[in-house]
């Protein structure tokens, strides 16, 4: 046989507080019915009786106490009993609460547990209740146990007050539990805040230390890398003066002893002989005056300021007059001379230093027929990127691309021109590089071993850039 569910009605104008203690209530399978105020209720009770009715106190318009009156007032709902919901703020409560006719009080917030079984209780003590007169001793069913009590409404309101009180006092004192409690809670938070705040710092602290740390090992590595460079290079350097000294002691040698030897010669030599050792003679010392002339000019280069002429000229000038200094059967020997630049910029006009141009143009061609013995040299130039573009291009012994980008450092001479019979110092295209950085340009080379070489340097149309000064 299905057992009929109790009913009970709350009356509360908090809908969230309603619907929590409706949720707790169903789920305890009892059939709620919910009230905003007091009138509401009023009207609801004239045709439904509840089991127990749960009220809020403080609500608009009338009261929990005024309602609870009401319900008390009526010959048909007197006996439903009513619980009202207080926060015990006020010792008068307890009371108004008797005074209207109340069963039981429970205090917010309230436990879930304590509600159920006050509920329980009240539904256990209903049929006891509805049984007993006001003036006969009360049955009461407690813990499943029947009490009588038979004490007075003063001995039980004196009990009741008395109890209140130390409810009251209990309260207080937990209220300022609560305060301390929170005081502390507050202090805690505020500890935990500021140890944050340091831990944050700290850490901060200790990220610019490993930042500045590593920012200074990896100066000390750039350092040493840079170190170590520089005396890469400054052994390389050593070597290649040495291998230079050596270099210009063969070089000087050569023509000296041929000086010297001739020069005795032509003691004893006749006329004629006399005149072909003359010409041994000043061909050797023009080539000794070249090299020494080529050490006094890098050694200006490396620690004077040279200034610079500038005049406007034609490149095709330039071009012009070296084709003519170099085309002669004595100078380019079986090779082909070949000029190139395009026909529209034979009038173009550009400012710099005409001397050193031709100077690198002709140190570059110089270089092309030593080392090139067939084929042909093709010289000339073009405007590129609004440079002028020199070249002097050879069918000659070629660069490996290892020595390509050390061909121009002062000193170096290829590993095909070492094992050459040429002779040279290693300082022709150093001086080129140089004089070419003195013009605001540039110079590269590209090249294949057996098949040539292609050298370029460049000068500003217009030369306003400051001077590189070595």
């Amino acid at each position: 046989m299905q057992t009929e569910r109790n009913k009970i009605l709350i009356v509360e104008d908090s809908r969230t507080q309603a619907e929590e203690l409706r949720y707790l209530l169903e789920s305890n399978d009892f059939i709620v019915t919910h009230a905003l105020n007091g009138e509401i209720a009023i009207r609801m009770l004239t045709g439904f009786t509840p089991d127990i009715i749960i009220s809020d106190i403080v609500m608009p318009g009338m009261d929990g106490f005024r309602f609870c009156s009401l319900v008390k007032e009526d010959d048909h709902l007197k006996d439903i009993p009513v619980i009202l919901l207080t926060s015990l703020s006020d010792s008068k409560d307890v009371i108004k609460g008797l005074e209207c006719g109340a069963d039981s009080f429970l205090v917010k917030p309230y436990s879930e547990e304590f509600l159920i079984a006050r509920v329980q209780y009240f539904l256990r003590n209903l049929e006891l209740r509805r049984a007993q007169s006001d003036d006969a001793p009360l049955e009461i069913l407690f813990g499943n146990e029947v009490y009588t009590i038979s004490s007075s409404r003063r001995q039980i309101m004196d009990l009741l007050v008395s109890n209140y009180e130390n409810s009251m006092i209990k309260n207080r004192e937990l209220i300022e539990s609560n305060k301390s409690l929170q005081i502390a809670r507050d202090n805690l938070n505020r500890m935990n805040a500021h140890l944050d705040q340091m831990v944050k710092v700290r850490t901060q602290e200790l990220e610019n230390t490993n930042k500045s740390l590593k920012e200074e090992i990896e100066e000390r590595k750039r350092i040493e890398a840079e170190l170590i460079a520089a005396k890469e290079k400054a052994d390389e350097g050593s070597r290649l003066k040495s291998a230079f000294l050596a270099n210009m002691s063969h070089e000087i040698r050569t023509p000296m002893n041929s000086i010297m030897g001739f020069s005795d010669l032509m003691l004893d030599a006749d006329p004629e002989e006399k005149e072909r050792y003359a010409q041994i003679v000043h061909k050797s010392s023009t080539h000794l005056l070249g090299l020494i002339d080529d050490v006094f000019f890098v050694s200006r280069l490396q620690t004077e300021k040279l200034p610079l002429n500038l005049t406007e000229f034609r490149p095709a000038e330039i071009i012009s007059d070296a084709f003519k200094m170099f085309n002669h059967p004595g100078t380019i020997k079986k090779l082909e001379l070949r000029v190139s630049y395009p026909p529209e910029y034979d009038g173009l006009r550009i400012v710099s230093d005409a001397g050193k141009v031709n100077q690198v143009l002709t140190n570059l061609l110089s270089n092309s027929l030593k080392y090139t013995f067939t084929g042909y040299i093709e010289f000339g130039f073009d405007v590129v990127n609004g440079e002028v573009e020199f070249f002097v291009k050879d069918t000659g012994i070629g660069i490996d691309k290892k020595e390509q980008q050390t061909v121009f450092e002062a000193f170096y001479r290829g590993e095909k021109a070492r094992s050459s019979i040429i002779g040279g110092t290693g300082l022709g295209l150093n001086i080129v590089k140089m004089v070419v950085e003195l013009l605001g340009g540039s110079v590269g080379v590209q090249s294949e071993p057996d098949q040539g070489s292609r050298f370029r340097f460049t000068v500003p149309m217009n030369h306003q850039r400051t001077p590189i000064f070595y």
